[in-house]
């Protein structure tokens, strides 16, 4: 609910997994339980980053524009290698 709150969207991506993570065999049965346990009637399904990036093209309305190079080297480690 956070998430979709900060969000604005009625989805999200959430991603699973991690660097040299095996895939769980096991996440379409917990996708399946957290969908039927949702109290928003959530749906959860496995789905893909270009899949979410063309849902995110199809409902920019909303969206702030950001312009600039976006890093401050002051606060944060710049790897430019």
């Amino acid at each position: 609910e956070k998430i979709k709150a900060l969000s604005g969207l009625d989805e999200v991506l959430i991603p699973s997994g991690g660097d040299q993570v095996n895939i769980d065999p096991n996440l379409p049965a917990t996708l399946a339980a957290a969908t039927e346990r949702s109290p928003s009637k959530d749906i959860y399904t496995i789905s893909s980053l270009e899949n979410f990036v063309e849902y995110l093209r199809h409902n920019n309305e909303q969206f702030e524009t950001y312009l600039g190079e976006f890093k401050a080297p002051r606060y944060t480690r710049i790897h430019k290698t």
